[in-house]
């Protein structure tokens, strides 16, 4: 059963790491990069995507998807991110601002 991940810059709104099995999507980690910590502090879920900044150096987690039988996806997809994360030297800081469950 091919497994795969896929990382993937979304048009001037966020990035997304999708998990599929057999071609079947499993979960989805979306994300977006800011220019400062300090910016979320006073910012609502209605407007963070304004704060979108391509070559900011803080990445903000901004949820997951994922399907009920795809146990512990989205921990997976989460962890592979802060992998990227430290590897990047431009990103300074990753933030767990907020994250939604949803089952698909």
């Amino acid at each position: 059963m091919p497994v795969s991940l896929v990382s993937r810059a979304l048009p001037d709104l966020v990035d997304a790491i999708c998990k599929k099995v057999s071609s079947q999507l499993q979960a989805v980690l979306y994300s977006q990069r800011v220019a400062e910590q300090s910016i979320l502090l006073s910012t609502t879920r209605n407007d963070e995507h304004g704060l979108h900044m391509p070559n900011g150096p803080v990445i903000q987690l901004l949820g997951v998807i994922q399907r009920p039988e795809a146990l512990a996806t989205g921990a997976q997809l989460r962890d592979h991110l802060l992998s990227l994360a430290e590897r990047d030297p431009t990103v300074q800081r990753h933030l767990p601002i907020g994250h939604v469950w949803i089952n698909l």
